[in-house]
């Protein structure tokens, strides 16, 4: 009996252990998917804005936005040069910001695979390379004709609509198929504790069927998550718009991936205190706070 409740102690602290790295991986989930947003950038794909004003006093630049990621814009004639070059200006800048937020997204993840950040990375360092090239060209361009063309090759990149996606849901998916292997690892060491827990007399028939539902859940966040980094990596910038339902629909499989990881986030809970062990919950609630 002292043995058999030693090795219990032994194995629920090894649970405790890997339910803090868990519970991390599932908080990090969730707020991956709340920062998702590539359908609101996609919105703005085509979105132009016509000038109310007959005969503008003053050169007034392009119509399109320069976060537009649809068609490039109406340059005007020879007078509006100098706003036409500040706006592709504008435009390339805003481009360079959006890269540089998701090489950092990249370089922050600790659960990205390491298949996915080699071509996640070559996407986005290939578009800076691209976007610089093309701010040196704007800004020696002494021509409409060089403006329009090098806008043709900027909205070419779909920063928006396209790459931003790309990135944010495949960090989703490698996300909820990490926090679900490490779900599915913890089985033996709780069956360990839990074999202990007999010895003590307590809800066996409860814990068992918690670890049955819980290791469910991880096998269903796995078949959810895992083929949507490879479906939405093989994307590229030229297939928009078919791209838009493929996206779409990843978003939504990463969505109900992550709802059956807050179920099995809350079986880890239940668990956990079921085996009312002190030393544990005071661990386990530490993790279960964040």
């Amino acid at each position: 009996m002292g043995t058999t409740m030693k090795r219990g102690r032994v194995a629920m602290g090894a649970v405790a252990v890997a339910a803090v790295g868990l519970c991390v991986l599932v908080a990090s989930a969730a707020g991956a998917a709340g920062a998702s947003s590539y359908r609101a950038q996609h919105a703005r794909v085509g979105t132009t804005t016509t000038s109310t004003t007959a005969a503008p006093a003053a050169p007034v630049g392009p119509s399109a936005s320069p976060t537009s990621d649809g068609f490039a814009p109406s340059f005007g004639p020879p007078t509006t040069f100098g706003a036409d070059q500040q706006w592709l200006q504008t435009a390339l800048a805003d481009r360079v910001a959006q890269t540089g937020g998701l090489e950092s997204k990249l370089v922050a993840s600790m659960t990205l695979a390491s298949g996915d950040r080699a071509v996640l990375t070559g996407l986005v360092t290939g578009a800076q390379s691209t976007l610089a090239a093309l701010s040196g060209a704007v800004g020696s361009a002494t021509t409409t004709l060089q403006l329009h063309a090098a806008a043709m090759q900027m909205i070419g990149l779909h920063v928006y609509a396209i790459l931003t996606p790309q990135v944010k849901l495949v960090l989703r998916a490698d996300t909820d198929s990490s926090a679900a292997a490490s779900l599915r690892a913890l089985e033996p060491d709780l069956g360990t504790a839990i074999a202990a827990a007999h010895a003590a007399k307590r809800k066996l028939a409860e814990l068992h069927a918690l670890i049955k539902r819980l290791t469910s859940a991880a096998g269903m966040t796995m078949t959810l998550a895992g083929p949507v980094a490879a479906r939405v990596l093989s994307l590229a910038a030229s297939d928009l718009p078919a791209a838009v339902p493929v996206l779409t629909t990843a978003g939504a499989e990463l969505h109900r991936a992550e709802a059956s990881l807050a179920w099995a986030r809350q079986d880890l809970r239940s668990i956990l205190s079921l085996l009312a062990d002190p030393h544990l919950n005071a661990k386990s609630k530490r993790v279960l706070r964040r």
